[in-house]
């Protein structure tokens, strides 16, 4: 029989493809990552991983538990889940921010939530969209406020959408693009960009090789030049810089006048957003009260 914990390290080996990246997302060390590995394959009798110089990649037995590893962690996560909620325990809620969500949403979310349930705990891990699917993955978060999934991984989530906002392209005041009598795509392509990932859905729309920044490995993110998950940092990188963003006039005002939108709407910009968590583990009693305090919240934020 293998443990859960063997599971783990064999799902968090085949996601990463790297003995040392696996063991820092595991938190233990690289070598006794291997030796756990090591052993299960002795105790299979066959191995579970090719190790050509790059990049590691599961055998067919590797992939088969793989498979299966997941469906009985992600099943053993929504057990404990659901045991703690039947006996009241489920008194933390930890869940992940999205970039925008992080600076309008959950400060006010937070605050709300404590002043109607003090005695629960709440974590917040701040990240990119991709970064947070990847912890809820693994269980490590109860849900995430960020980018809506795609269609691709629609029956594995669960959803409640937030109100769309439309975004706008964000400079420093006497930016270059600002003097333009009409600023087009072509031309905001051609600065770099300061911001998070960004999703295929805004991406497909910039020329493969505008110089905001670069496709990742699958050609499908654009990942940006100055790549910072924080407004302040993003802000400061935008006034001293010809860099340019994109965020919400909302956002901008709070500025001072050091930050402008530039005069031209890009309809697909649109910040798309949702409380999103794994469709076989549920939401405990304390997180599902947390997700109807940002919703409600959310409804009275400006766009």
């Amino acid at each position: 029989m293998i443990e859960l914990k063997r599971l783990r390290q064999v799902v968090a080996l085949a996601d990463s493809g790297n003995f040392a990246r696996a063991a820092q997302a595991l938190h233990m060390s690289q070598p006794a990552l291997s030796r756990s590995i090591q052993d299960l394959e002795k105790q299979l009798g066959a191995p579970l991983f090719e190790r050509p110089p790059r990049e590691i990649r599961p055998t067919s037995l590797g992939a088969l538990i793989v498979e299966e590893g997941r469906e009985l962690l992600r099943r053993a996560a929504a057990l404990d889940a659901a045991i703690a909620d039947h006996r009241g325990l489920s008194r933390t809620v930890v869940f992940g921010s999205g970039l925008y969500s992080n600076v309008t949403l959950v400060p006010r979310a937070i605050a709300a939530f404590a002043a109607q349930q003090p005695d629960v705990q709440v974590k917040v891990m701040a990240g990119g969209w991709r970064d947070c699917r990847d912890l809820l993955e693994r269980g490590a978060m109860d849900f995430f406020i960020g980018e809506r999934t795609d269609d691709e991984h629609a029956e594995a989530y669960r959803e409640r959408p937030l109100r769309e906002r439309q975004g706008c392209v964000v400079v420093r005041k006497g930016h270059p693009l600002s003097a333009l009598p009409a600023c087009t795509l072509a031309d905001i392509a051609q600065y770099p960009f300061a911001g998070a990932r960004l999703p295929e859905r805004i991406a497909r729309h910039f020329p493969r090789k505008a110089k905001l920044g670069r496709p990742d490995s699958g050609g499908k993110l654009l990942v940006p030049r100055f790549e910072a998950y924080s407004w302040t940092a993003i802000s400061a990188i935008v006034q001293d810089s010809d860099a340019v963003a994109f965020g919400s006039a909302s956002l901008v005002a709070e500025s001072g006048g050091a930050l402008v939108c530039l005069d031209v709407v890009l309809p697909w910009l649109r910040y798309v957003g949702a409380v999103v968590w794994r469709a076989e583990r549920g939401l405990s009693s304390s997180a599902q009260s947390f997700a109807d305090v940002a919703i409600e919240i959310d409804a009275t934020l400006p766009d």
